[in-house]
């Protein structure tokens, strides 16, 4: 425990000094970017409000391009922040990690929701110091729900950040809140560096918000590359906002003949955008149509399963018991620390945890299919602890 509370605590000072460089540096590279001007006359506002949600956990703190991913995050949003136009808009800050130890909140509101001034935006930017700890991006999600109730109007969610969560639970969260807030809000994010499975992650996000997209931070370095995103998320020029306002009004003069939408596996996604037909009853799918299961992780050198993924496989369970043609496949992996041999021993002991809790609730042991891959197959990099965290994982998928 004091070594876990020692390597945490010199992580923290690390990260610190690292960002102290960091906040200086964002700075500095102003004098190389000047910011595209938008004619005032020429754009219109396409969204009332806009929420930034910044990941600030450890990953954040990996080299990319000669800099610390958490720099470029920081100076992708200032350098947004100088380029969005003076609208009437409100905005907010919101920043996201997990450090147990030191009893900080796993997400925080820095700046907003308030008026949007770009010494505001800039002084909730300066409040995140440092990056340290796992990455709740769910938590923070969910939270948007709260930040979002009060302001009317359209909403442009911007999510900065790696991709690499923790577990899985990211594109529930972003379902969620699709789900409540609908067409008034669009989901765009920011991946920062080349992970792919990071860069997966991002852009399911971003799908599951229906009107947004996904870019890199290395699309948004220069002012025309920033410009275009900037243009793409905030404005709409004068004449297609005038070209819609006058189709707005021939529909209400001209009756539209309605349109019948079948949505056959009663999923809710109708058919012509269903990816995934066929969902088995009561699976909840993602903004494609396809049911999406998660995984389930497990601490160092453990298999027994912790409380907050009973949900996950209660659910599983749920969908097996009103799909009797239904199998599942269950897959066990390790990190990297210890000898391959137990770690291909540890890993089908995880697969068989699960597979035991699965036919104790019920499903035959013929329905269920588990497997152990040792560290064979890492899904991140195990060069990180959090990296290592989400490698120790047991998947869950559809069996044939």
């Amino acid at each position: 425990m004091k070594k876990t509370i020692l390597k945490l605590l010199l992580l923290l000072i690390v990260g610190s000094l690292m960002m102290g460089c960091g906040a200086r540096g964002y700075r500095m590279e102003t004098d190389v970017f000047t910011p595209h001007r938008f004619a005032a006359d020429q754009y219109l506002k396409k969204v009332d409000n806009f929420l930034v949600i910044l990941d600030v956990s450890s990953s954040m703190l990996e080299t990319y391009n000669n800099s610390s991913k958490f720099y470029l995050a920081k100076n992708t949003i200032y350098k947004m922040n100088l380029t969005i136009p003076d609208l009437d808009l409100t905005s907010g800050l919101r920043k996201f990690s997990r450090v147990p130890i030191l009893g900080r909140k796993p997400t925080e509101l820095v700046y907003g929701m308030t008026k949007y001034t770009k010494e505001g935006l800039n002084g909730g930017l300066e409040a995140a110091k440092w990056a340290s700890g796992t990455t709740p991006m769910a938590v923070a999600i969910d939270a948007a729900n709260n930040d979002l109730k009060s302001v009317p109007g359209y909403t442009a969610v911007i999510i900065v950040g790696d991709g690499l969560e923790n577990n899985g639970s990211a594109l529930i969260a972003a379902k969620t809140l699709k789900d409540k807030y609908l067409n008034r809000i669009c989901i765009y994010t920011i991946h920062v560096g080349d992970n792919p499975k990071g860069k997966s992650l991002m852009e399911e996000l971003a799908r599951i918000g229906g009107c947004g997209f996904s870019v890199n931070a290395d699309d948004l370095a220069s002012s025309k590359g920033m410009a275009d995103f900037v243009e793409k998320v905030f404005l709409v020029k004068v004449e297609k906002a005038k070209k819609a306002e006058t189709v707005k009004t021939i529909e209400k003069v001209k009756p539209v003949a309605a349109v019948v939408r079948l949505d056959s596996d009663g999923d809710g996604v109708y058919d012509d955008l269903d990816k995934c037909p066929g969902t088995p009853k009561g699976a909840k799918v993602d903004e494609r149509g396809c049911w999406t299961l998660g995984n389930v992780l497990f601490d160092f050198d453990k298999w027994n399963i912790k409380q907050k993924f009973t949900h996950l496989l209660d659910h599983v369970v749920d969908v097996l018991k009103k799909n009797p043609y239904l199998k599942l496949k269950l897959e066990g992996h390790t990190c990297s620390i210890g000898p391959e041999a137990y770690n291909q021993g540890l890993s089908a002991r995880r697969a068989g945890s699960v597979e035991k809790y699965i036919e104790g609730k019920g499903i035959e042991a013929s329905r269920v299919e588990s497997v152990g891959h040792g560290e064979t197959r890492p899904a991140y990099s195990n060069a990180t602890q959090e990296g290592r965290a989400n490698n120790r994982r047991v998947e869950l998928t559809p069996g044939d």
